[in-house]
């Protein structure tokens, strides 16, 4: 009984043991296989803008809620997905239909505003302004069109948003990587200087005092170091999620091509676009329309019944609306003049900065070049003319720094032209 039971007792150690093996190889392999297949993913802006866009689950939610508004009996959405030569040829027939006779039926028009909410900014309605062949005031089906419409300029302002925010930490990344370059360039120069004077302080040259000095000043530049590529990594990790990219892969932003800088357009070109387009100002006109939609179709049936104490409830409610709307479309107005301006101005003197280092990296080239010729007739040591390139890089690195500053700010502002509350 005894022998039995130590013969079961071996055989349970072994198998653990067996399994414990089996772990330890698998878990291995498993890190080797994660560790080899960490790489390097290079991406551009404009890419990684797309990226960010069709990882966002927010803008799939819209394009459901448009998908499901359309869902309905007299909408339903197979309506709209038709083949693109069908969407093409059904908008100019809807359009001619409407614009040169009152003949076009309630759904048509249906159809039409349903395909405007979809394809608006696209070429399918090119030079076709049909915001003049429609009267919301009798058009019984006018909140669909105002509810798609709400949620064409939520995706909008929620793409623009999500390709500034990229644009952003993309930015964020080129720059530290920058520092991160001029800092250990720095700090490489301090070592080798610390070599000499440790050798001064040896033949009695310096203090005990100025060489600690110099020691603390090298450790205070490694842990600045740390810090800015520690910023790095943190900003890689929101990068990657935003992106949809796996964390254990390095996201490598590539540079932009410096030698193309647009400048700004003139301020008013901004602010007329952002009167016609931003979200405060479109919104605050479709609650003005649907409350001349809703006055229209109430007082019809208050014309017929005005004794009607529910239905004159109705009717002055819906002026209250309208009147309120008019109040919000000047305050839309007077907000985003005020806003576009302090960014045009924030935008413009971002420009300035740049055309000021502009001029500092060719003074420093220019420095660079003369100290090339001291020190090849040995006018200066080569710890000089190290620190000349140093500075020159510097300043090279000042430049692109404000060079991104002013593309950023130059986004923001045309983003701000189309989009609408929280932004700034």
């Amino acid at each position: 009984m005894l022998a039995n039971i130590n013969r079961q007792h071996n055989t349970i150690l072994k198998l653990l043991v067996l399994i414990t093996v089996i772990f330890v190889t698998v878990s291995t392999s498993v890190a080797n296989a994660m560790t080899n297949d960490n790489k390097d993913y290079g991406i551009n802006l404009k890419n990684a803008q797309k990226a960010a866009i069709a990882n966002t689950l927010s803008l799939k939610e819209l394009d459901q809620k448009i998908n499901h508004l359309l869902s309905g009996k007299d909408y339903n959405p197979l309506i709209y997905k038709g083949l693109e030569d069908n969407v093409q040829r059904d908008i100019a027939d809807l359009y001619s239909k409407a614009s040169s006779s009152n003949n076009i039926t309630s759904m048509e028009m249906g159809i039409l505003y349903g395909y405007y909410a979809m394809y608006g900014e696209t070429a399918y309605f090119n030079n076709k302004d049909i915001s003049h062949i429609f009267n919301p005031e009798n058009y019984p089906n006018y909140s669909l069109w105002s509810s798609l419409l709400r949620y064409e300029f939520n995706k909008k302002s929620s793409i623009n948003n999500i390709s500034l925010s990229t644009r952003k930490m993309f930015d964020s990344i080129l720059i530290l990587n920058d520092q991160i370059s001029i800092s250990d360039a720095s700090l490489q120069t301090a070592q080798k200087a610390l070599v000499q004077e440790r050798k001064r302080f040896e033949l009695g040259e310096i203090s005990k005092s100025s060489l600690e000095k110099s020691e603390l000043n090298i450790e205070i530049q490694k842990k600045e170091l740390g810090k800015l590529r520690r910023n790095v990594e943190n900003i890689k990790f929101d990068l990657k999620k935003l992106l949809g990219i796996s964390l254990k892969d390095n996201i490598v932003p590539e540079d932009y091509d410096y030698t193309n800088l647009t400048e700004l357009m003139d301020y008013h070109e901004y602010l007329d676009k952002a009167v016609t387009n931003r979200n405060e100002i479109s919104f605050a006109w479709l609650n003005y329309w649907d409350g001349k939609n809703a006055y229209g179709l109430v007082n019809n049936s208050y014309m017929d019944n005005m004794q009607s104490v529910g239905l004159q409830l109705q009717r002055e409610n819906s002026l209250n609306q309208i009147r309120e709307a008019e109040e919000s479309i000047k305050e839309a107005n007077i907000k985003v003049k005020q806003e576009i301006l302090s960014l045009y101005i924030a935008a413009n003197g971002k420009y300035s900065v740049v055309k000021a280092a502009e001029n500092s990296v060719a003074l420093k080239e220019k420095n660079y070049k003369a100290a090339k010729t001291k020190y090849s007739q040995k006018g200066i040591s080569k710890t000089d003319l190290d620190k000349s390139l140093l500075d020159l890089n510097t300043e090279k690195v000042k430049y692109r720094k404000a060079v991104i500053e002013y593309n950023t700010a130059k986004e923001t502002l045309e983003v701000s032209c189309s989009v609408g509350i929280g932004l700034t």
